[in-house]
């Protein structure tokens, strides 16, 4: 549905609303005008491909969504999908939704998918800064990465406080073995990176000005963000291998514990194995001294207590109790 509109002249907004009409007339008066939608109906689409010819395969995209951060331009139309990110403590996972941008000579639109914030900060600062208004419908587009890029640090500084958590269970002896964790949050990791990762390149092109269409002036502001979701994605990396390494020594530990647990029991069945064989043959009726008698009784028990006892302190010795 249509969110809103706003039409931008001389750096600063020329007026607003919410019909997708009134849109279109505030165009004419304007530099450029900024509509923004949140999962749009197929009659909406459909209009805004009329009034500002839109190229088809792109509006499919944005129409369907579940695509990979990228950069295209058709014509004088350059399209970018973006993917913003919140990241849920209580559960551990990272909730990824979709922003993608159309940006023309004198318009931008931004389609929405998945409850991941609103853009109402990009249009606060396009308010605030007459300077960044002016340089055109790109300053849409570079507020909208701005604001998806600097939304990473929260998710990157979840990420690092429940890493930390496993690195500490997983030394923890009496903690149990955080290997599920490891494995949900590596997969959390991975999906993330996959969105920093195909950003990269986009970010670069706007930031070194290959994308026609980009006021030249905007290229610094480009490359401020592309240092940005460079340092995240650099950070996201290390995270994946502080995972590996975590996971890796949590099931050498897991391989310690059942090792030591097996020689207990091996210690133990040998020390119990000891008055067994000595009361079988005892009892054997084979002619034994001391047989029957009280002494003979006596003894047998000597003997189990005395080799049961020195068994249990070699094997203590030797740590396998």
């Amino acid at each position: 549905m249509l969110i809103g509109w706003s039409a931008y002249r001389d750096g600063g907004e020329a007026g607003g609303g919410s019909g997708i009409e009134d849109a279109l007339a505030a165009r004419d008066g304007a530099d450029f005008v900024w509509i923004r939608m949140s999962g749009p109906e197929d009659g909406e689409v459909r209009r805004l491909v009329e009034a500002f010819g839109l190229p088809e395969l792109a509006v499919e995209d944005a129409v369907l969504a579940h695509q990979r951060p990228k950069l295209e331009r058709y014509g004088d139309t350059t399209f970018m999908v973006l993917k913003p990110a919140v990241y849920d403590d209580a559960s551990e996972t990272i909730a990824l939704g979709e922003v993608h941008v159309f940006q023309g000579p004198d318009f931008a639109i931004t389609v929405r998918h998945g409850d991941v914030g609103p853009l109402d900060e990009v249009e606060r600062r396009l308010q605030l800064d007459p300077e960044l208004c002016a340089l055109g419908p790109a300053a849409v587009l570079y507020a909208v990465a701005d604001l998806v890029v600097d939304a990473y640090v929260p998710v990157i500084s979840g990420l690092e406080r429940d890493i930390q958590e496993i690195e500490r269970a997983v030394f923890d002896a009496e903690a149990q073995p955080p290997t599920e964790r490891i494995y949900a949050l590596m997969r959390e990791v991975l999906d993330f990176q996959r969105a920093t990762s195909s950003l990269l390149m986009p970010l670069d092109d706007l930031s070194r000005g290959r994308v026609a269409g980009v006021h030249r002036d905007l290229t610094a502001y480009f490359r401020d963000v592309a240092d940005h979701a460079r340092l995240v994605h650099e950070r996201s990396d290390n995270f994946r291998e502080l995972l590996n390494g975590a996971l890796q020594a949590n099931l050498a530990l897991i391989g310690l514990q059942e090792n030591q647990d097996q020689r207990k029991i091996s210690a133990w069945a040998a020390i119990a194995l000891v008055p067994t064989i000595i009361g079988g043959i005892w009892g054997m009726n084979t002619g034994v001294p001391l047989e029957g008698e009280l002494e003979g009784f006596l003894l047998l028990l000597a003997i189990i207590a005395s080799t049961s006892g020195y068994l249990y302190w070699r094997l203590h010795r030797n740590e396998w109790l």
